[in-house]
């Protein structure tokens, strides 16, 4: 580990970094309103657009559908960073009264969306503060290598992970279609009268 950590633009430590970044939101978005949210419990009366800011490890702009509305009877939430998504990101829809009962992810392991603690409130500028202890553990662990929430680099990404498995099936398929076109070749020809 000590090798590791020699470079300081090592994988291992920009790893670290991000792990960091992750624990911590620090952004402002549009719209009006307020709420708080711990992790899929939530409560308020807000609409927000766009995202700008330390969200979801990164420093910069979420995509153009990023946003939310929330009145505390049903809500909706959706955030999509730019760039490699490292599986912070997510749709949450609330049809439960204070209670998200349902988040899309293509994030193969558990959310951090779950173990977020945020806070907004504004009028036309709508910051939001906001604490992921889980992600402060993902931060501690990662010292040791060990990836709670699977968002180093050191692990594929989604996109290169579907790529692979793509391939892989393409690769078995064709296999598949030889050895069908291998046994029909083998077998004996019926005659014809």
């Amino acid at each position: 580990m000590a090798i590791q950590a020699a470079g300081c633009a090592s994988p291992y430590m920009i790893d670290r970094g991000r792990d960091a970044a992750d624990v911590v939101v620090l952004s402002v978005g549009c719209g009006l309103g307020g709420r708080i949210r711990v992790g899929p419990v939530h409560a308020g009366l807000i609409g927000s657009i766009g995202s700008l800011g330390l969200r979801g490890g990164r420093f910069g702009c979420s995509e153009v559908d990023d946003g939310e509305m929330d009145f505390t009877v049903i809500s909706g939430e959706q955030f999509r960073p730019f760039g490699r998504r490292r599986g912070k990101d997510y749709n949450a829809q609330g049809r439960i009264p204070f209670i998200v009962s349902d988040v899309e992810t293509e994030w193969a392991g558990f959310n951090p969306y779950f173990t977020q603690i945020e806070v907004q409130a504004g009028l036309l500028l709508v910051p939001r503060l906001g604490l992921n202890p889980g992600e402060l553990l993902d931060f501690l662990l990662g010292w040791t290598t060990l990836d709670i929430f699977g968002d180093d680099v050191g692990f594929e990404s989604l996109e290169e992970r579907m790529i692979r498995e793509i391939r892989e099936d393409q690769r078995t398929r064709k296999q598949e279609s030889k050895r069908g076109q291998t046994t029909k070749s083998n077998q004996p020809s019926e005659a014809i009268p």
